[in-house]
């Protein structure tokens, strides 16, 4: 029994534990004291703080391992749409290169050069015959001594006699007018034209010139209300000329002379021209120079229009 108790001592002892006492008779059950307190365990030892400091790396490396989970939400390379391929797309024809186009100043209108009307329907409201009708004053037939001449069969003085031609083309658009520029030839020096005015028109060629040498239609006053204006006047072979609210008046000597008339008006794209011989007040009698038993006759040789856009 005392051996007992004697081995029970010193295994207390080697656990830290407290004595057991019997103060008293012998029990088989031993009275238990107080708990050993905290600070009595046992100190970690260097092999234990090595093994914890291992364990821990272990664990962050287990923790870097990204989750199974998180990568299931990575989009699969097969649910990535079609890309078509780039030579199923059809061919794209070639564009040429356009040109430069130069800049135009809108201030600037449009162009065109000096052109030479072709004068058609030759009419009149009298020619004189045989060999002075109106067609003789565009064949472009510039020498000798026919052309237009108006005076009557009988002897007498001549009349105001109108003439009317179309344009073959009418001429181009043009926003700020255009300029007609009149040659009229005389080649006979005492049959010359010495007073007279110039129409326009941009009616429609039904209206006048019907071809008709005498007694033809060279269109109502109203088809002839183009506003225009004599920018100048010009003859040769010292002709003096000289032109007042529209009607050109020369002298009377007896001298062959071209006339060169510019008419300017804010029209475009005419259609005829229109020539009134008038009476030249004082004497003579008639609008031309023509003396004999038909004063005031005149053979105009030859007529040429050009036109241009207005300067």
């Amino acid at each position: 029994m005392r051996s007992a108790a004697r081995w029970g001592v010193g295994l207390a002892a080697m656990l830290g534990c407290v004595e057991l006492r019997y103060p008293g008779a012998p029990s088989d059950r031993p009275v238990v004291v107080d708990a050993p307190d905290a600070s009595d365990l046992p100190v970690a030892t260097d092999t234990m703080a090595a093994m914890d400091a291992r364990d821990a790396e272990v664990l962050r490396d287990v923790m870097d391992v990204p989750d199974a989970a998180n990568a299931m939400d990575a989009p699969d390379a097969r649910d990535a749409p079609d890309v078509p391929d780039v030579r199923d797309a059809p061919d794209v024809p070639d564009v040429p290169d356009v040109p430069d186009v130069p800049d135009v100043p809108v201030d600037v209108a449009p162009v065109f050069n000096p052109t030479v009307v072709t004068l058609q329907s030759d009419t009149a409201t009298f020619s004189q015959t045989p060999n002075y009708e109106v067609t003789w004053a565009t064949d472009s037939n510039r020498g000798g001594g026919q052309g237009w001449a108006i005076a009557p069969v009988a002897s007498g003085p001549v009349g105001e006699e109108s003439a009317a031609w179309e344009f073959a083309t009418t001429t181009p658009f043009s926003p700020v007018g255009t300029r007609v520029e009149v040659a009229m030839v005389s080649n006979v020096a005492n049959y010359r034209l010495v007073c007279f005015r110039l129409r326009l028109t941009t009616a429609s060629r039904e209206q006048f010139a019907d071809g008709i040498v005498s007694r033809g239609n060279v269109g109502a006053a109203s088809v002839w209300t183009t506003p225009l204006s004599v920018a100048s006047v010009a003859a040769t072979n010292g002709v003096l000329i000289a032109a007042d609210a529209g009607v050109v008046r020369a002298s009377t000597e007896i001298a062959t002379s071209t006339y060169t008339v510019i008419l300017d008006t804010p029209a475009s794209q005419l259609t005829g021209i229109r020539l009134d011989t008038l009476y030249l007040t004082p004497a003579p009698t008639g609008p031309g120079n023509g003396t004999g038993t038909n004063p005031g006759n005149f053979i105009l040789g030859d007529i040429r229009v050009t036109v241009s856009r207005h300067p």
